[in-house]
């Protein structure tokens, strides 16, 4: 093989390592990505589980202090 044979199929490997690193690189991006959606809709559910017991805790503890005269 000629230098410019040997330079050309250097480029040519090169070039096809870098799309499968890309290729891992967008496989890897997309699953964080899913990761991230998944905790905030975790995220979400818990915030509104949250906001439920408070309003019950609020509610029991008004409903308490009717029954005990306090309001």
């Amino acid at each position: 093989m000629n230098p410019e044979d040997l330079a050309s199929q250097s480029v040519r490997l090169k070039e096809e390592q870098l799309r499968r690193e890309e290729e891992k690189l967008r496989e890897i991006e997309l699953r964080v990505q899913r990761e991230i959606a998944e905790k905030r809709q975790e995220l979400l559910a818990r915030e509104s589980q949250l906001r439920e017991i408070e309003a019950r805790m609020a509610r029991e503890s008004s409903s308490q202090d009717v029954a005990n005269g306090d309001a």
